[in-house]
């Protein structure tokens, strides 16, 4: 069985990455997290995140974990825009 922790981070970079196909970079500020049914570990599972909500530099996303055509786990979160993350002077 996977272990929580490893599911809410697969949860948190499904967002994430949601973000980046948006043209967004983002940093999670705050997440909910649902753990429905068990995540066995070494069989295929599907992520999948969506926007519910734009209002820049705050966006509201959801995520779902499913294996087998069930929802596993779900996620809901609150990002923040960070454009400056990808400014020149941040990199070393």
């Amino acid at each position: 069985m996977m272990h929580g922790g490893i599911i809410s981070l697969l949860l948190d970079g499904a967002m994430t990455n949601c973000l980046f196909a948006h043209g967004c970079t983002g940093v999670t500020a705050r997440m909910e997290l649902a753990f429905r049914h068990p995540v066995r570990s070494g069989s295929p599972a599907t992520l999948r995140a969506w926007i519910e909500q734009a209002n820049h530099p705050v966006y509201r996303l959801k995520a779902q974990l499913l294996q087998d055509s069930q929802v596993k786990a779900t996620a809901k979160g609150v990002l923040k825009d960070r454009s400056d993350l990808n400014s020149p002077e941040d990199t070393p």
